[in-house]
């Protein structure tokens, strides 16, 4: 019983079990922060020894398979036996050991031998224990590394990771921009990553149509562009894949920038100050309304009436409210429908 639960806890926490022509004897290795270690278990309970040299000899056998690695090594026998008085007779030699007498259930450590190795003492010890739970030591390192995982994998899965990293990126430089000045002055904006028609065609600082898509004017702004992602990204997203989603954003967002600083620029408005991620949101919204209606109007609980009627309000609040910046809305609409067209298509195929 304990020789099943000493390889169940390791065969389940990262050692490697290496096969031997010997059922009495088992061999694990690891390798942790270039260092090798080994472990090799010994069942004598049969009365398998029967001449000192005979554990030597095993041992001496098994370090040559960890003498080839690259990294120094370490090892540790561990013999199980019911017969303590016999087996004592037999642990000669210069290699580390421990004693299990399973009878007793007592982990025997002889004084010039190491007081623990590769923390395995107290695990050891609990197994060893008569009101040991298994399932509770044993399982803790895998299960715990087994669950965080999994609730990782479901927790991208039912949030889009693509989409979540975007809108995480928004607040995280929203919190920045905030913390260390004003997001509604227009001139710190401008320093922090913001975009003017003079910055694109005159200074030519084309990395600004990218880093005022993750600028915000205020809270309010910020809520309302991320809300609208939240809800209608993880959508798109689910629909084409996350790195298609990432170019859809991307391009929407960078073609608004452009589109609408040529909008400012022949309009002799050089230094009005933009930013935000409404371009890239409505890129969104375009795709998703082209797939939409490839889907005779209705896909994932999304319609085209409802796509139709965000469109509508959004460009009508613009109309009747200062700053906005509709030629950005609307470039990025067309430019997402766009993208919609040439990534959905090659998706279904």
């Amino acid at each position: 019983m304990i020789h099943k639960q000493l390889d169940y806890y390791l065969t389940n926490n990262g050692w490697k079990k290496i096969s031997t022509n010997i059922k009495e004897f088992a061999l694990y290795s690891i390798q942790v922060n270039q260092q090798t270690y080994g472990i090799s278990i010994l069942d004598d309970c049969s009365g398998f020894l029967t001449h000192p040299l005979l554990l030597e000899h095993l041992l001496e056998q098994s370090e040559s398979l960890f003498s080839n690695t690259p990294y120094p090594y370490q090892t540790l026998c561990i013999v199980l036996t019911n017969h303590l008085a016999r087996t004592k007779t037999m642990m000669e030699g210069t290699h580390a050991k421990w004693l299990i007498d399973v009878s007793s259930s007592k982990l025997i450590i002889f004084e010039n031998q190491p007081s623990d190795f590769f923390n395995l003492r107290p695990v050891i010890e609990q197994i060893c224990n008569p009101e040991f739970d298994s399932a509770t030591v044993i399982n803790t390192t895998s299960s715990l590394v087994s669950s965080i995982r999994q609730k990782l994998a479901t927790f991208w899965k039912a949030n889009s990771a693509a989409n979540f990293t975007i809108i995480v990126l928004n607040i995280l430089a929203f919190l920045i921009t905030e913390i260390i000045g004003n997001t509604e002055d227009p001139s710190f904006m401008h320093f922090c990553g913001a975009i003017s028609s003079s910055d694109l065609f005159l200074s030519h600082e084309y990395f600004r149509t990218v880093s005022s898509i993750f600028l915000h004017f205020g809270v309010q702004h910020l809520l309302s562009n991320m809300i609208v992602l939240w809800a209608l990204g993880t959508s798109l997203e689910r629909l084409v894949g996350s790195i298609r989603y990432l170019a859809i954003y991307l391009i929407s967002g960078i073609g608004a920038n452009i589109v609408s600083m040529l909008w400012y620029w022949h309009n002799g408005e050089y230094y009005i100050v933009s930013a935000g991620a409404s371009g890239a949101i409505f890129g969104v919204v375009g795709a998703l309304l082209y797939i939409v209606l490839r889907n005779k109007g209705h896909i994932n609980g999304i319609s085209s009436r409802q796509l139709i009627w965000l469109c509508v309000f959004t460009f009508f609040h613009g109309l009747l409210s200062m700053g906005v910046n509709n030629s950005a809305h609307l470039a990025g609409l067309f430019i997402g429908m766009f993208c919609g067209i040439i990534f959905y298509r090659y998706n279904r195929n």
